[in-house]
């Protein structure tokens, strides 16, 4: 298993090609952050760009709003 670090520069190149995507998903972004043992997506910052930062938070919030619809 990689490292701490070395799991969240792999996640997060993985999660800002899943942003880029037409139809970027928060159960595969979500299956990516388990799978490299990461508790949360806030553990990503810095090794996103702010902007996909604030994607991967839209989308968190878009999935929220689904759950509570």
């Amino acid at each position: 298993m990689p490292s701490s670090f070395d799991s969240k520069v792999l996640a997060s190149e993985a999660i800002a090609c899943i942003l880029e995507s037409p139809n970027p998903s928060w159960e595969v972004i979500k299956d990516i952050l388990g799978e490299m043992e990461i508790a949360s997506y806030s553990e990503l910052h810095g090794f996103l760009t702010l902007g996909e930062f604030a994607q991967l938070e839209m989308l968190v919030r878009a999935s929220d709003r689904e759950v509570d619809l």
